[in-house]
């Protein structure tokens, strides 16, 4: 993997939004067509932040160089929904930045990832990253990702991550 499909983008370092009860992803509520439950907000974040270079958080590897990022609303449902609106994700106005890429983005499309504890077949806690597909992102750093990904059951203390 090269290192531009390496560039981790460390929002989930103020999105550190630990839930401190176990997630049950079928909820009593009432029955959708077809006999589905409704799913669950599991989570709903209206900030993220840029990475910090050369860090790695549930194993995953930031960029080497600093980003930084306007806005980002999202949404995660037990089902797996995802559904993400970021603005601005850009190389940051910094010395250690080339400065053909400061306030640029450089990637044609982002990533996110859901990453969180759940319990391995031994019965180990252990971290899993689940990824959306690529979405289309602008040079000023625009995207929206919509997607479904598969949950691994129990998923306990979500972050929402963003990757290039």
């Amino acid at each position: 993997m090269n290192s531009q499909m390496r560039r981790w983008i460390g929002i989930s370092a103020s999105l550190v939004l630990l839930v401190l009860v176990f997630i049950w992803f079928v909820s009593p509520g009432y029955a959708r067509p077809h006999g589905r439950p409704k799913p669950k907000l599991v989570l709903q974040f209206e900030t993220m932040i840029g990475n910090d270079p050369d860090q790695t958080i549930n194993g995953i590897e930031s960029d080497d160089l600093p980003w930084v990022i306007n806005s980002a609303d999202g949404t995660l449902l037990s089902d797996g929904s995802i559904n993400l609106i970021v603005r601005g994700l850009v190389f940051a106005d910094d010395p250690s930045v080339p400065p053909e890429l400061r306030g640029i983005n450089d990637e044609e499309n982002f990533t996110a990832v859901v990453s969180c504890y759940t319990v391995d077949e031994s019965g180990d806690l252990v971290i899993a990253n689940v990824a959306t597909d690529e979405f289309p992102a602008t040079e000023t750093g625009n995207a929206r990702i919509r997607d479904q990904i598969a949950l691994p059951n129990p998923c306990i203390a979500h972050r929402v991550c963003g990757w290039r």
